[in-house]
C-alpha cells in the first residue's frame, strides 16, 4: 500500500473524508477517474496540488501529485481545476486494472499544456501508456510542468 497523509490536501481530515465518501467516481465507467487541482502562481512561476481518484476493477486507487510550473498566463493567483482522467495502454486500450494504474501513474513526469478554459493533456509514461486529462480551469495559459505523483491508498482505506 501507499504512504498515507503526507500531501498538502490529504492532511486535511475533512478532505480525506470527502475523498473516502465520494461515490461519484463509482458512477463513471471503469477505467475513468476524477481530478481536482489547486494551483497558485505569480510572475510566470507556480505550483499545484492535484488529487486523482480512479475507478478500477477491484478498487479505486487515489493519487496525489505535487507540481511546479513555468507559464505564460492570464489567471488568478489561486485557481482550481476539475475534470476527468483515464489511462490507455500503448495500443489505445482503456486500463481498468488498479495495479497497472498504480504502476503507470505514480512517479515523475514532465509535460506541457495549453488552456483556454478547457485543458486537454496527454502524458506519456515510461512504458508507453498515456494518461489522458480533460479539465476545466479559469485561465488562459501555456505551461511547462514537472510533477511527482504518488499512490496514496485505495479510496475505501483512506
Amino acid at each position: 500500500m501507499g504512504t498515507k497523509y503526507n500531501g498538502l490536501l490529504e492532511r486535511i481530515p475533512e478532505f480525506r473524508k470527502s475523498i473516502k465518501d465520494n461515490q461519484i467516481v463509482n458512477q463513471l465507467p471503469l477505467g475513468y477517474g476524477q481530478i481536482i487541482s489547486i494551483n497558485t502562481g505569480k510572475y510566470g512561476l507556480g505550483g499545484g496540488d492535484t488529487v486523482i481518484i480512479m475507478h478500477g476493477n477491484g478498487g479505486n486507487p487515489v493519487f496525489e501529485s505535487i507540481s511546479v510550473a513555468a507559464s505564460v498566463s492570464i489567471s488568478f493567483p489561486i485557481s482550481g481545476e476539475v475534470g476527468r482522467v483515464w489511462l490507455t495502454d500503448e495500443y489505445g486500450n482503456l486500463v481498468i486494472d488498479p495495479e497497472v494504474m498504480i504502476q503507470e501513474i505514480k512517479g515523475w513526469s514532465l509535460d506541457w499544456s495549453v488552456a483556454a478554459g478547457l485543458k486537454v493533456n496527454k502524458l506519456r509514461t515510461g512504458n508507453g501508456y498515456i494518461l489522458h486529462v480533460e479539465s476545466i480551469s479559469p485561465e488562459i495559459s501555456a505551461q511547462l510542468q514537472a510533477s511527482f505523483t504518488k499512490f496514496i491508498d485505495y479510496q475505501n482505506y483512506l
